[in-house]
């Protein structure tokens, strides 16, 4: 799972209120998140002469996109502690009714065949919006984008280009322009060259270095934006005084296009002088039925058997140690949360069976599929009558080996239609 660091006192302000370290993990833990460290009490670097500021490091689940930012997981909190609703993000075309455009030369399906855009009007950055900014897009670079194979993302100052664009792929040697941060050309040979030992910009070099043709982003005067997946020309580059952002994101993949662009957009469209607002671009693609208008924003409706996920919970942890207190742990706080108290199982006092309390308890089991002395059942007492509702431990090797896991495995599963 990815780990964000964010500012603790800052995002704390965004929540509204002070939290102690035990009452964030608690509100983390709620939410389906995890605190993995306070760096409060630890030695920060000095940063510009300054000491870096206290930073929660904070785990995502992996399918959380929304939630890979300070701007996300503040605004997920908030609405999860009904600070605030979830926002109504809005496509609002420009007033003239003149979308910008970009049109995709057939030659791009060689290479990266997906293009999508999006502009952000009138936004606001600040020194920490605008790191964030940048932050979001390596976070969505390295997990959901594969290292940009699947997907890249470009920013340009719109007021520095004119639009409408194109989406061209044209020989390395047949181009040239000066990359961000430096001040002279270079051909797609050349850049290739120039980048081949550069610690960052290195790694992806490969993706279309054998290539025939090599992607660009173009705009009318024909200055090129960027070179897709390694780096944007220096001559659109963003900075803090930039207030209308062009988004160009390409893609060989067209979910994952989606989802990177909606994630850009609705992240940072609450800086816009009109609140989660985003105006389209409108995607000339003819040659393959791809010409359509991004982002949509429309809600996906999604339908689920609520009877079907409802009937049972189950987890497993995997890693260098078994993870046996972990299951148990997270068996006792999902009782907390369903009410149910830990009792004493079935005893000899002779007290009938509708005077002793309701609550849990756990048994030692002896099953194949677990280690033997290291599980558990799990029973529950629920208006004076006792059943069996799951179980937890570690798993057996042979059941490892069954399923070529080479570290150990703790499983909890519990029956959760009995509290239905």
């Amino acid at each position: 799972m990815p780990t964000i660091s964010v500012d603790k006192y800052k995002l704390y302000e965004a929540l509204g209120r002070k939290f102690t370290t035990a009452e964030f993990e608690d509100l983390c833990f709620e939410f389906g998140i995890e605190l993995d460290e306070d760096t409060e009490d630890q030695e920060r670097p000095i940063v510009n002469g300054e000491q870096e500021p206290p930073q929660l490091k904070i785990e995502i689940p992996a399918n959380r996109y929304d939630m890979l930012c300070f701007e996300g997981i503040a605004l997920n909190l908030n609405i999860f502690l009904g600070r605030t609703k979830p926002p109504n993000f809005r496509v609002v075309e420009p007033k003239d009714g003149l979308l910008q455009t970009i049109t995709v030369s057939p030659e791009v399906a060689k290479v990266r065949p997906y293009v999508a855009g999006a502009i952000l009007r009138n936004i606001t950055f600040t020194k920490d919006r605008y790191e964030s900014f940048i932050a979001l897009q390596d976070k969505l670079h390295q997990n959901l984008a594969r290292q940009r194979t699947l997907v890249s993302i470009g920013t340009h100052d719109l007021d520095t280009i004119k639009g409408p664009f194109t989406y061209e792929a044209l020989p390395p040697k047949d181009f040239k322009f000066v990359p961000l941060n430096q001040t002279h050309e270079l051909t797609g040979e050349a850049l290739m060259a120039f980048y081949e030992n550069d610690r960052h910009l290195g790694r992806y070099l490969h993706i279309i270095r054998d290539a025939p043709v090599y992607p660009l982003i173009l705009d009318s005067n024909r200055v090129i934006c960027s070179l897709p997946p390694i780096i944007n020309g220096d001559h659109s580059k963003i900075t803090l005084n930039t207030t209308n952002v062009f988004i160009e994101i390409t893609a060989t993949d067209l979910t994952k296009l989606e989802i990177v662009t909606d994630m850009m957009v609705t992240m940072f469209s609450e800086y816009c002088a009109e609140p989660f607002t985003v105006e389209p671009v409108k995607i000339i693609s003819d040659h393959n039925n791809q010409t359509r208008i991004t982002p949509h924003l429309r809600p996906r409706v999604t339908h689920a058997e609520v009877d079907c996920d409802n009937a049972r919970a189950a987890a497993a942890w995997c890693g260098k140690s078994s993870g046996f207190e972990v299951v148990h742990g997270l068996l006792d706080r999902l009782m907390l949360m369903l009410r149910t108290d830990f009792v004493v199982g079935s005893d000899d006092s002779g007290a009938a069976d509708d005077v002793k309390p309701d609550g849990y308890w756990i048994e030692e089991l002896n099953e194949d599929t677990f280690f033997h002395g290291h599980a558990a059942a799990v029973y529950l007492r629920l208006g004076g009558k006792e059943q069996r509702i799951g179980e937890f431990g570690i798993l057996h090797p042979s059941v490892l080996e069954k399923f070529d896991l080479r570290f150990p495995v703790s499983t909890l599963e519990i029956n959760l239609e009995v509290f239905l």
